[in-house]
């Protein structure tokens, strides 16, 4: 389900919606594999509807998380998501670390695989050798999981003994605490 924008037209939207639905409940058959990447905040009320149809027609289902934001919060949401994927639904984490606040936070969730976004990545095998560096950057959202904290730490550890070594890190934080301790 690829975000469709409410904003540009409300109508037009909901329009797509209905009909990507009507296609799945109209084609899909008992058995066949149901992929969502679970969206966060409201648009899992969305998520929801499709989840339903996919239970109604016997769908195997797979739920791919890419946020921590219901995962370290439960909302009510999330727990009706849960409730309506059932509990044969495969979920895909992030990290070990998402793994285990899934299934400790929602009582739904028993079947999680780690599966990183590293592996999705191109990796290109050819290359030139580093003479030096001279720049160290983190950019990803700014939290403990991801390893802020540790990679400040090393940052400073590091900065001592290589003084002209510049270190960065850019990404959104709503994490007043991380902040302090960066």
């Amino acid at each position: 389900l690829t975000p469709v924008s409410f904003q540009r037209n409300l109508a037009r939207s909901l329009r797509v919606r209905l009909c990507q639905l009507a296609k799945l409940a109209g084609h899909a058959k008992q058995n066949n594999i149901f992929y969502l990447a679970l969206s966060g905040g409201a648009r899992q009320v969305v998520d929801m509807a499709f989840l339903l149809v996919a239970r109604v027609r016997g769908l195997r289902i797979i739920l791919h998380h890419h946020s921590f934001a219901y995962v370290d919060r439960p909302t009510a949401i999330a727990r009706a998501v849960f409730a309506i994927a059932g509990t044969k639904t495969t979920h895909l984490s992030l990290c070990e670390t998402m793994a285990a606040a899934l299934k400790k936070n929602y009582s739904k969730v028993r079947d999680v695989r780690v599966v990183s976004n590293a592996g999705l990545q191109r990796v290109s095998i050819s290359s030139r050798e580093r003479q030096s560096v001279k720049h160290i950057g983190y950019f990803s959202a700014i939290t403990r999981e991801k390893g802020a904290l540790q990679f400040a730490a090393v940052s400073r550890q590091v900065a001592v003994r290589y003084p002209d070594l510049r270190f960065t890190m850019a990404g959104p934080c709503s994490d007043m605490k991380v902040m302090s301790e960066l």
